[in-house]
């Protein structure tokens, strides 16, 4: 009951009843017994789809309940999935649990040089957090630094940043529900070079 009150949420929250004109669509295969491509990445707002060209019944389930086609029959297409949020979306089919796949959706930084005047903006989703969702914004310093927590429980689709010193700094995001502490997997990270 939990879980599925949490998808139901979620897919409010990742779906749109009216995509915008224009949107992008990003459409998955499905397979006996794959989807392909396995792994994706797609810009935030992108509406993911996934085609069942196979001769069996599948699903496509996010692992922590964000999203879930329901069962996709063989020759159609399941209903469209915006993902509004950076972050990373693995997913499997539920009656075949050895299919697995993923989604990557990267946080988005403008510009991606500059000073340390110049004030930097990481866009982590294209909507504000719902009530009962945050994103959690991670930061590291160089190449091989460690990630930090670099704000958390934001509610807004963006933040900013300003260096202190000159180098090269790693953004990443993560959606989070804030009741049961569910969240995507960390985004794919975008640099910002500060001189």
């Amino acid at each position: 009951m939990r879980r599925a009150a949490l998808s139901v949420l979620a897919c409010l929250f990742l779906a749109v009843s009216a995509v915008p004109a224009g949107a992008v669509t990003k459409t998955i295969s499905v397979v006996d017994f794959a989807f392909s491509p396995k792994g994706t990445s797609v810009a935030q707002g992108t509406t993911v789809n996934w085609q069942n060209t196979g001769t069996r019944t599948h699903t496509a389930t996010q692992d922590a309940a964000f999203f879930n086609t329901g069962n996709i029959s063989p020759g159609t297409t399941s209903a469209g999935k915006v993902l509004t949020a950076a972050g990373g979306y693995p997913y499997h089919c539920m009656i075949h649990p050895s299919m697995v796949g993923s989604v990557k959706v990267p946080v988005k930084v403008a510009p991606t040089s500059g000073t340390t005047a110049t004030v930097f903006t990481v866009t982590v989703a294209t909507v504000a957090a719902p009530s009962g969702f945050v994103y959690d914004v991670q930061k590291r310093v160089g190449s091989t630094g460690s990630w930090t927590a670099y704000m958390t429980g934001v509610t807004t689709a963006s933040v900013t940043f300003q260096a202190t010193s000159t180098g090269t700094y790693y953004f990443r995001s993560t959606l989070r529900k804030v009741s049961t502490g569910a969240k995507t997997k960390p985004s794919p990270a975008r640099m910002v070079t500060v001189s």
